[in-house]
Order: structure tokens, then C-alpha cells, then sequence
């Protein structure tokens, strides 16, 4: 039971607790209710009688409704729910405070306790520390203006997550800080970025497949490690992406560098598209889970496919890959379950292991005139599953 519901029933008690109170200003009400206790089996004649009283009388009726069944369920409750919370409170409110523990100087959040469901940081905290959500059933995290940074892992696996509030006070938000995040049940639909964060780490965001819309802003730069540690890798439910950062654009659906060079993330769900002219590189993820994807545009100025870049992609059956490619990474086309045709550009050089991992119908490939067995050799590796 979360904490809206415990006050939900603290305040219907007091609400019936009122009514009980009316009854001693008014005994003729109380009289009636409690009447209902004194049941004797009807006989015909009294039933006769009574169905002559009430005629058609509507208040008369209502009170009968009242009394036969409305008081006696409020005085159930009312006897009933004490005992309950006698029992259930101590446990009620342990999952609103929680247990957490701080670090002694009061600045670093060091760990919260795994049956927390709604957590509130004290005032004074800069820190949330190096898994201290990890693994938690925490639904709901407050957090205070003085909160500065978040370390690696600090919400890894909080499954249940479902709202945060990431206030103007933080600066950075390091290595997988959000990884599989709220990904169970309602999950974390929507996440504001604050405006004055400065560090934006490498996967942050890695396994939010619940989130449906993300506000970017703040003035943090992509490196060069996030080509195969994209944050925004298997977002796949993201459909909206709302930008202020200079340091990107959104365009046609895709988060890209400001530059137009790097792709992040597609969040385009038609059939076909278009990738951008001057697009160079797609980053670890770009369109992981584009179900409906049937068919991509490749600019001719693409020169790297990074890892996991396609994977899932199910429904695409053809990939006419650009001359001037250069590179495939890992897993860039695992389980693309109907791919079955790709043309391969003579400009490409390397194929990773296992680039095309489970995808078993891919069998008719084009190869460069001239270069038929090198790029055979390349393929091969290519449908290798990785040795671990």
C-alpha cells in the first residue's frame, strides 16, 4: 500500500468518525441504525404492514436504504480498519520513510532500503551515490534542491520506478546512472532533464524501455565513447524528444549532434526512412526496436554502423548499405528476423563478429564485383554468435 491510499483511508475514517459524532447530536438517527441489530425473522402480517408504510413514499425509502445497508457497513469499517492499522501502520509508514542511510558528513545518499516504495532526501544531500538504488521497489524518489550529482549505477535496476524529480541543482548524471530504470509495470514514462546539467555519462539512460517522452536540456557534450555507449540505447517506447541543448538537434524524428554527423536515436516509427544527408556515424542503439521499420534510406555519406545499431528491427527484409561505408559494428543487425537481402559497398572494410547474429533468412547478398570472396570471409565472421 503506498502513501496516497494509507491517507485516502486516514481520511475516510475521519470522515466516519464525524458521522458517529452526528449521532450523538441527533439521537433519532442513531436510534434507527442501531434498530437494524435488533433482526427478527418477518411474518407475513408485518411484512403486509410494512410494505404499507413505505408506499411510495421516496424518503421513506431512502432511509430504509440507509439504515439496512449503509450503517451497517460504516460501523463494520469503523471497527474493522483500527485493528487493521494496528498492524499495517508500522509497515505503512516504512514505506514512505524508508530506511536510508547517509553518509556522516549528511552530503552522500549511500543506499535505500529495497522494500522503500516512496523515498524523500533530506535537505543537505549533493550525492546520490554508487548503486544506492540498486535493485530497490522504490516508486516514487523526491529529491531537494542541493542534490549535485548522480554516480554510476546509482538507479541501476530500480525496476519500479515511476516518477522523479531531477532538480535545477544537478550538474551530472554519470555512467549508467539510470540503467533499466522503471522498466517493470508503469515504468518511468517521462523524464526532465534540468537546465544547468553540465555531464551527461556514457549508457545513462541504457534500458528505459518504458520512457515515453524526454526533455533534454542543460549544455553537456556527446564524447566519443558514446558511439558504442549510447545513453539513450533500448529506449524503445520513446516518441517524443523535446531539445533546448545547443550541443544537439532534433530532426525528422532523430536525435542527432548538433553537426548533423552523429546519430543517436530514431524515434521515427514509419515504414520507411530517410536517414539525413551528411549523417556519418550511427551510434549503439540509434533504432533498436523500430518494429514497424520496413525500409532505410542510407546517406552516401555514412562511414560507421556502430553496435546493436539495427538489432530488433524485425520487419526490414532489404539493406542497401551506401559506397563510402566503412565499417559494421557488433550486433549491428542481430535479430533482424526478415532480413533477407543486403548489398554490400566495395569501400567497406570490416564486418564485426556476430553483425548478423540470429538473423538466419538473410542468404541473398550482393557483393563488389571483384571482391567476392574477401567480403565472403567478412560475412562469415559476421554470422558468428560472440564466444561468451
Amino acid at each position: 500500500m503506498d502513501y496516497a491510499r494509507f491517507m485516502i483511508l486516514v481520511y475516510i475514517i475521519v470522515a466516519i468518525a464525524i458521522v458517529h459524532a452526528l449521532f450523538f447530536l441527533y439521537p433519532v438517527y442513531r436510534d434507527e441504525a442501531l434498530d437494524i441489530y435488533s433482526w427478527r425473522p418477518w411474518t407475513e402480517k408485518n411484512y403486509v404492514l410494512f410494505k404499507k408504510a413505505i408506499g411510495n413514499n421516496k424518503a421513506v425509502k431512502v432511509r430504509l436504504l440507509t439504515n439496512w445497508f449503509v450503517w451497517p457497513f460504516i460501523c463494520l469499517f469503523t471497527i474493522v480498519m483500527p485493528i487493521v492499522f494496528l498492524f499495517k501502520l508500522p509497515s505503512i509508514l516504512k514505506e514512505y520513510d524508508g530506511e536510508i542511510t547517509y553518509s556522516q558528513d549528511g552530503k552522500t545518499l549511500l543506499k535505500v532500503a529495497e522494500n522503500c516504495r516512496r523515498v524523500k532526501i533530506k535537505k543537505g544531500v549533493e550525492v546520490v551515490g554508487e548503486g544506492a538504488f540498486d535493485s530497490t521497489r522504490v516508486r516514487h524518489i523526491y529529491l531537494p534542491n542541493t542534490i549535485r550529482i548522480f554516480e554510476p549505477n546509482a538507479l541501476l535496476r530500480a525496476h519500479y520506478l515511476e516518477s522523479i524529480n531531477l532538480p535545477v541543482s544537478l550538474v551530472k548524471i554519470d555512467a549508467y546512472a539510470f540503467h533499466f530504470c522503471g522498466s517493470f509495470d508503469k515504468g518511468l514514462k517521462k523524464l526532465i532533464l534540468p537546465k544547468h546539467l553540465h555531464t551527461l555519462g556514457e549508457g545513462a539512460f541504457y534500458g528505459c524501455n518504458n520512457m515515453e517522452q524526454l526533455t533534454i536540456r542543460g549544455d553537456f557534450v556527446w564524447k566519443q565513447s558514446w558511439m558504442d555507449n549510447n545513453p539513450f540505447y533500448y529506449t524503445e517506447k520513446l516518441s517524443i524528444i523535446k531539445n533546448s541543448n545547443p550541443n544537439f538537434m532534433v530532426k525528422n524524428g532523430m536525435l542527432m549532434s548538433a553537426d548533423g554527423k552523429i546519430l543517436f536515436r530514431c524515434i521515427n516509427n514509419d515504414k520507411k526512412i530517410i536517414l539525413n544527408d551528411g549523417v556519418e556515424t550511427i551510434a549503439q542503439g540509434a533504432f533498436c526496436g523500430r518494429d514497424r521499420m520496413e525500409k532505410v534510406i542510407f546517406p552516401n555519406s555514412l562511414r560507421k554502423i556502430c553496435k546493436d545499431a539495427f538489432r530488433g528491427c524485425r520487419n526490414i527484409d532489404n539493406i542497401d548499405l551506401p559506397e563510402g561505408l566503412l565499417s559494421i559494428g557488433v550486433e549491428s543487425f542481430s535479430f533482424c528476423w526478415n532480413l533477407k537481402t543486403m548489398t554490400l559497398p566495395a569501400s567497406l572494410k570490416f564486418i564485426a563478429y556476430s553483425a548478423f547474429e540470429h538473423s538466419d533468412h538473410l542468404k541473398n547478398i550482393i557483393y563488389p564485383i571483384g571482391k567476392e570472396e574477401e567480403f565472403k570471409k567478412m560475412i562469415k565472421d559476421g554470422m558468428y554468435d560472440l564466444p561468451f
